[in-house]
């Protein structure tokens, strides 16, 4: 079932439409997923936003800025398709959980450019909002092809291997594969989350692109 995200003062209304392959609103489960190009997406995030206080300040390490953190946890993933005869690979959807209740999806990197603007906006000034990324070794490759990282907003344990990173002065991904030593799977079921990771519900061997219709699952 398809619905729009109709605000009003106190919760969501719902309305039935028609979606579109990069503009669609829909509730699924607990949670409202969004298109990052639906226009009333930014509205959706400043509302789920709202409130967001900053975390304490940590005592950091001797010498160093301490970092004042939104009290928010997000979680960030994207799924790809290999061109073998090329050799490469290219990103075809994004997905950003803000918070419990939100999902952002989108389809291009600049409408991911844009989300980030929007999350900066509505959080507490001067925040950093920590983006939780399962093999953030994989996704950095394509991260850095849309900002200019600089050596000491990149930490890795060795080579190719990506701890955490840092983007626009606010955005610090980490990621949850490393600090945990688990896989998606071994790491929900420790972890009892109500949405484990799902096993064979997405065919990896069909090319999609970002313009192929994609349903719920």
């Amino acid at each position: 079932m398809i619905f729009f995200l109709n605000f009003g003062s106190d919760f969501l209304q719902k309305t039935k439409i028609k979606r579109n392959v990069n503009d669609f609103a829909f509730a699924y489960d607990t949670t409202y997923v969004i298109s990052a190009e639906h226009p009333q997406c930014e509205a959706l995030i400043f509302s789920n936003l709202e409130g967001i206080l900053p975390q304490e300040k940590g005592k950091g390490n001797a010498g160093r800025k301490k970092r004042l953190y939104a009290d928010l946890i997000t979680c960030f993933d994207i799924e790809t398709t290999k061109l073998d005869r090329y050799k490469q690979s290219f990103m075809y959807v994004w997905q950003w959980q803000i918070g419990p209740k939100l999902t952002v999806v989108g389809r291009t990197w600049e409408s991911f450019i844009e989300t980030q603007k929007i999350v900066k906006k509505a959080i507490p000034e001067g925040c950093h909002v920590v983006v939780f990324d399962h093999n953030l070794s994989y996704e950095f490759q394509f991260l850095r092809g849309i900002y200019p990282f600089d050596t000491e907003e990149v930490f890795c344990t060795r080579p190719h291997k990506v701890l955490k990173c840092d983007m626009w002065e606010t955005f610090e991904f980490r990621c949850s594969m490393l600090h945990s030593n688990m896989s998606l799977d071994l790491y929900t079921k420790k972890m009892d989350v109500t949405h484990k990771k799902l096993k064979g519900e997405l065919d990896y061997s069909k090319k999609r692109y970002p313009w192929t219709p994609l349903n719920v699952k």
